[in-house]
């Protein structure tokens, strides 16, 4: 019987370059630098260009330690042929297009110097902005510097604020413009001008009456008029919209109660039998009158939708009698637990739950 012999691999001891640790690393494992996980899996040490040793994370793609070593690398490397080709071709597309809009040198050079048409008020004639004409001026060589209007809109520019502020100046700017200070602001709910044209085929919206600018929509589950936030709406626009990163409808709700009780809510993410409903799904419209009528409140305990799930519940079975399960005089409005315990009783009516 032939013994098998087990060639041990012949492998090296490396330095750890975080903790300069000795450890034995197999020949399949050459390039490894770190001896463990805690070293590695935090921070590695890069070479840059200039010969500066510096740490850097290890998913970061960082490969120099400052801007200028950055900036110093990148001049000599060219782009693909093609896709300069495809830069110089666009520019060409785009000059040709400004020149029959009139930013030829003829017609620069008779507008600003004889003309006296200083280059924001000819950018607008032409449709385009003021940074095109003024770069335009510069390939023709026509001093830019020399029209006092040009100075006259750096000032206003910089009045606005649009330089390096001082952190006290930043502070005082926030102060003003956050919060109830901003005159755009609506108490963290959405506005009515942005999201009508988003959400109007499918939801019933209106004005707030306390602040028109605020929007109001319809709870899904019970109906009363609510203000949604600003995260809710964009979250529904986005599904209706199609857009990436809708995972579920983001129906509105007025309480966590409507959205528990309601039997539709986040179906696209599982399926009709995954999620137990609280509540037999009637007919919308029906289920949102009847809790209207009864003022949104359990007729046998008393409590309201903000504290507890409201059902709406057919006093005479939908099975039994099919004719009048769209009848609202044929509902009442009760509560979860209530709810429960009405259909553990034999033959109860809406008599005898108010009895009780």
């Amino acid at each position: 019987m032939e013994i098998k012999t087990i060639r041990k691999r012949a492998g090296i001891y490396k330095n750890c370059e975080r903790c300069n640790k000795s450890f034995y690393v197999y020949p399949s494992q050459e390039k490894r630098r770190f001896c463990s996980r805690e070293c590695s899996k935090n921070r590695e040490q890069v070479k840059c260009i200039c010969g500066k040793v510096f740490e850097a994370h290890k998913s970061s793609i960082r490969k120099y330690c400052s801007s200028d070593c950055s900036n110093r690398a990148s001049k000599g490397k060219k782009a693909h042929p093609n896709t300069l080709k495809a830069i110089e071709e666009r520019k060409r597309l785009e000059k040709e297009r400004n020149d029959q809009k009139g930013l030829d040198k003829k017609s620069i050079i008779n507008n600003i110097l004889y003309k006296k048409i200083s280059p924001p008020d000819l950018a607008k004639q032409i449709g385009v902005s003021r940074g095109t004409v003024l770069n335009r001026m510069r390939e023709y060589n026509i001093n830019v510097a020399n029209y006092p209007k040009l100075n006259e809109i750096r000032k206003i520019h910089h009045a606005k604020g649009n330089i390096n502020r001082s952190s006290k100046t930043k502070a005082k700017v926030s102060k003003r413009m956050l919060g109830e200070n901003n005159p755009r602001w609506l108490e963290g709910f959405s506005s009515y001008e942005t999201y009508k044209d988003n959400l109007f085929y499918a939801e019933q919206i209106r004005r707030a009456p306390d602040n028109e600018k605020i929007l109001e929509v319809k709870c899904t589950y019970c109906g009363r008029w609510l203000k949604p936030t600003v995260p809710q709406a964009s979250a529904r626009a986005r599904y209706l919209q199609s857009k990436e990163g809708a995972i579920h409808e983001s129906r509105f709700y007025c309480s966590d109660s409507c959205k528990n009780a309601c039997p539709i809510f986040k179906r696209i993410r599982w399926s009709r039998g995954y999620r137990p409903a609280t509540s037999r799904e009637v007919q919308p419209e029906l289920r949102q009158m009847r809790l209207f009528l009864d003022d949104y409140e359990c007729q046998k305990c008393g409590k309201t939708i903000d504290e507890v799930e409201l059902h709406c519940h057919h006093y005479t079975g939908t099975m039994q009698n099919p004719i009048e399960s769209a009848d609202v005089d044929n509902t009442i409005t009760v509560c979860k637990k209530c709810h429960k315990w009405v259909h553990t009783q034999e033959g109860c009516r809406y008599f005898e739950l108010k009895c009780t």
